[in-house]
C-alpha cells in the first residue's frame, strides 16, 4: 500500500472497520437463523429479537397466560423504564422498640437500606412470571412480604 497522508489512513481505517462489522453482523445473522429461524436484520433492537427468540424456544416448555385486565396491562407498561434508577427520601421517621421515643400507641415501622447495582442484570437472571396476575386491595398491602418472594416455584420458568 502506498499511503502518504493521514486522510488515506483514515479512509483505510473506516473501510476495514465497516468490513469487520459486516462480517460480525453476517455471522450473527447466520447464528440467529440457525438457532431461532429469525433474522436480526428485520429487528429494530436486540432486546426485541431476544424476546421473539425466547418465545420461540419456550413455547413448548411453558404456557404464558394473558393479562385479562386492560388496566393491569397499562399499569405494567407505564412501569417500564430505562436509565438510572434512584429512590430518594430525605427524611423518614421510624417507630419501633429499638429506637428512642418509641410510642406503642402508634403503628410500628422500620427502615431498610438497600444499595443495589445491576438491577436489570439481576432481574434478567431470575424467573419471570408467566401468569397468575391479580389485583390486591390496600388492606392486603401491609401483609405483602416482598423480600420473601420465591423465584423458583412452578409459576416461573427459566
Amino acid at each position: 500500500m502506498d499511503i502518504t497522508s493521514m486522510r488515506e489512513y483514515h479512509d483505510l481505517y473506516l473501510k476495514t472497520d465497516v468490513l469487520l462489522l459486516c462480517d460480525v453482523f453476517e455471522n450473527f445473522r447466520d447464528v440467529c437463523s440457525k438457532h431461532y429461524e429469525l433474522d436480526p436484520a428485520w429487528y429494530l433492537t436486540a432486546p426485541i429479537l431476544a424476546y421473539d427468540a425466547t418465545l420461540k424456544t419456550t413455547v413448548t416448555v411453558v404456557k404464558l397466560k394473558l393479562i385479562s385486565y386492560p388496566d393491569m396491562l397499562l399499569m405494567l407498561e407505564k412501569g417500564i423504564r430505562g436509565g438510572i434508577t434512584v429512590a430518594t427520601q430525605r427524611f423518614a421517621k421510624v417507630n419501633n422498640p429499638y429506637v428512642e421515643g418509641f410510642n406503642a400507641d402508634k403503628p410500628t415501622n422500620y427502615l431498610m437500606y438497600a444499595d443495589a447495582d445491576n438491577l436489570y442484570g439481576w432481574d434478567m437472571s431470575n424467573y419471570p412470571p408467566t401468569g397468575g396476575f391479580e389485583w390486591i386491595n390496600t388492606e392486603e398491602m401491609p401483609t405483602l412480604e416482598t423480600l420473601a418472594v420465591k423465584t423458583t416455584n412452578e409459576l416461573y420458568w427459566r
